[in-house]
Formats: structure tokens, C-alpha cells, sequence
């Protein structure tokens, strides 16, 4: 049996491919069961793709939670390194009678 749909009037970018029922070509209780059936199912479906979405959009940001804190510890890391060596480089350079001055800052 063909279902009888037409387009929903609604706001093309977001609902454009919506359909609904044409509610006044459906004459018998067949035809509205069969499309409560459909759209019941189809929202399961749509349920448990929603599910997937934002499970895996929950690992997704877990897993770059992760990451950033990594990248944050390493660069902090790396910037204790160079503040000691350009110490280190300060106490070099004094012992030996050599201002600091102009002595570039890290970047």
C-alpha cells in the first residue's frame, strides 16, 4: 500500500525534509495503523541513533579533556625548562663579568 504523504510547511533549512500524513486522505484504521507502526519505529530508530551521538560525543570530549591537560602539563614543563636555563645562562654569564642585559626573554 502507497503512503500517502506530503511535504510539512515549515522553515526549509531545518524541517524541509520532514514529511507528514495528508490526515484527510486516511480513510480507514489500516492506513492510520500502518503509519503509527512507521513512525513509531522510525522514532525508536531515531532514539537509539540519538543515544550513539552522545555517547560518542561524550568519549570524544573525555578524550580531549585528556589531551588538552597533557598539553597544559607539557607546556608547562617546557616553560620551567627554559626559565632554569636562562638562569643557568644569567649565572654563566655573570661569573664571567658579562651584564644580562639584553639577554633575549623566552618566547
Amino acid at each position: 500500500m502507497a503512503k500517502k504523504m506530503k511535504k510539512q510547511t515549515a522553515t526549509p533549512k531545518t524541517q524541509d525534509h520532514l514529511e507528514v500524513p495528508d490526515y484527510e486522505a486516511l480513510t480507514t484504521i489500516e492506513e492510520i495503523d500502518e503509519l503509527l507502526l512507521d513512525h513509531k519505529e522510525s522514532l525508536v530508530r531515531k532514539d537509539k541513533i540519538e543515544y550513539q551521538i552522545k555517547e560518542t560525543k561524550r568519549e570524544t570530549n573525555k578524550d580531549l579533556n585528556e589531551q588538552l591537560k597533557e598539553l597544559k602539563e607539557e607546556r608547562e614543563h617546557e616553560m620551567g625548562v627554559i626559565d632554569a636555563l636562562m638562569d643557568r645562562k644569567k649565572q654563566i654569564l655573570a661569573s664571567v663579568g658579562i651584564a644580562t642585559v639584553g639577554v633575549p626573554a623566552p618566547h
